[in-house]
Formats: structure tokens, sequence, C-alpha cells
């Protein structure tokens, strides 16, 4: 069984006059802040960590849905990091 790495993220949603969302772009695709869980974090805590780490939105900005949450769970290959199952 491969070892399972957590990480968490926001879907940043702005609802004014023109509603919109927050994607980050890499080289390669568009994504949302996200990362990996670091020791003894929750996932709201990696989530707000995360979010403010790669946007600069620091968590009195964010209102969180406590009622809203996706979970994806996926295999991955050949990484860094070797292989893992990633929640």
């Amino acid at each position: 069984m491969p070892r399972l790495i957590e990480a968490g993220g926001f879907l940043l949603f702005h609802p004014g006059d023109a509603p919109s969302f927050l994607l980050m772009q890499h080289v390669d695709r568009w994504d949302l802040p996200k990362g990996h869980a670091e020791s003894g974090e929750d996932i709201l805590q990696t989530a707000l960590r995360e979010t403010e780490e790669e946007t600069g939105l620091t968590s009195p900005s964010i209102d969180v849905d406590s009622d809203f949450r996706y979970v994806s769970e996926y295999s991955v290959a050949g990484a860094k990091r070797g292989d893992y199952l990633k929640r």
C-alpha cells in the first residue's frame, strides 16, 4: 500500500458584480492555491497556510464555507517524492 500524502486548498470565489474565482497559472497547467499538509496540521490549517503562501491572502480575508468540502484521492507515480496516494 503506497503512503498517503494529504493536501489542502481553497476554491476562492469573489461574488461581486462580475463573479469570479482564482486560478494560479503554472508552467504546464492552471490550478487552485493548495499544497501538502505539514506535520500536525489539520486540512483547514493547511488550506489557509498554503493560500497565504501562494496568494498573500490571509485567513481574516477568507470567508470559509464550513458546509462545503470536496475530497479527491488519486495515485501519483514516479514523482520526486516516490509513489504515493494523494488526498
